[in-house]
């Protein structure tokens, strides 16, 4: 059985120049690759919006057809990793699993800024929540017992073996919120 993972984190607060690309010598591009091959070395399929449908800020689409592929992705995974941050995007795909049943794992690294929304949701229990000192832990962590453990608590497994609970396209989601 392949899990399907979306690796949700900051995109544009993270861009490391000023027309908004994630430079292939960027730390955060550097830790979001060698999480993505931690997760495969699980025999995880993830899908990593920043390369997957941003191509790391080359690819130019309008806003509203980068966010519609990015909540069908969530829409179509089996579990959400997700560095909140201050990142609104993340705060909407946490949100969007969330209300659609898809098991979710924050990671709330001590480094970054928080928001009163990802110190909200991880508080309430409604996401599985690893505290890490620094990003630069979160592929060991993925790899590591702990996360084994944080997987259990979310429930992935069980949701994997007994299919979907949300489903739904991103139209109707927004048809469902009333866009």
């Amino acid at each position: 059985m392949t899990i399907r993972v979306y690796l949700a984190g900051p995109f544009t607060a993270i861009a490391t120049s000023d027309s908004g690309i994630i430079d292939a010598d960027s730390p955060w591009r550097h830790i979001l690759e060698d999480t993505e091959r931690a997760l495969g070395d699980r025999g995880w399929h993830v899908f990593l919006p920043h390369r997957d449908v941003s191509a790391w800020g080359l690819r130019k689409a309008p806003p509203e057809q980068i966010a519609t592929e990015c909540l069908e992705a969530v829409l179509d995974s089996d579990c959400v990793v997700a560095v909140l941050g201050e990142s609104f995007g993340t705060h909407v795909e946490v949100g969007t699993a969330i209300g659609r049943n898809i098991p979710t794992i924050v990671i709330d690294a001590a480094e970054e800024a928080g928001s009163f929304f990802g110190k909200a949701v991880t508080a309430s229990g409604l996401v599985t929540s690893i505290r890490l000192d620094h990003l630069g832990e979160l592929p060991a962590t993925v790899a590591s017992e702990r996360f084994d453990q944080a997987v259990q608590r979310a429930g992935v497994l069980s949701r994997c073996s007994s299919g979907p609970l949300g489903g739904g396209s991103a139209a109707d989601l927004a048809s469902s919120a009333g866009h």
